[in-house]
């Protein structure tokens, strides 16, 4: 139950072309999610983390590529929730994405473990 949130944003991201608006669409839903969920604290940046998380589980690089232009994601947020990110990526054979994680925030094996 604890990934619920993570599997349905998932399931829609696999149906997104990412641009300015979905973008911006994306941000408001992370973020009341996350307030709601009591993730986080209201206009913490890293409200936006669970959308990166399913963007690694999906093997969505270019998409990945452009929110990290956009939210300035760290190896500190690429590295929480136990790696998610990493691991996700890993665990569902992208492997393109598990590159870019690895040269973009300086991950190691050790990360996707």
């Amino acid at each position: 139950m604890e990934n619920l949130p993570i599997e349905i944003l998932a399931y829609i991201f696999e149906f997104l072309v990412l641009d300015k608006t979905t973008v911006e669409t994306l941000v408001q839903i992370c973020k009341d999610w996350t307030e709601a969920l009591g993730i986080v604290q209201k206009n913490d940046h890293k409200s936006f983390i669970i959308g990166f998380y399913c963007l690694c589980k999906l093997g969505k690089h270019k998409e990945l590529k452009y929110l990290q232009k956009v939210f300035n994601f760290t190896a500190e947020d690429a590295r929480s929730c136990c790696n998610e990110a990493m691991r996700s990526s890993c665990g569902n054979g992208h492997l393109l994405v598990a590159q870019w994680l690895t040269s973009t925030f300086n991950l190691t094996a050790e990360d996707a473990r």
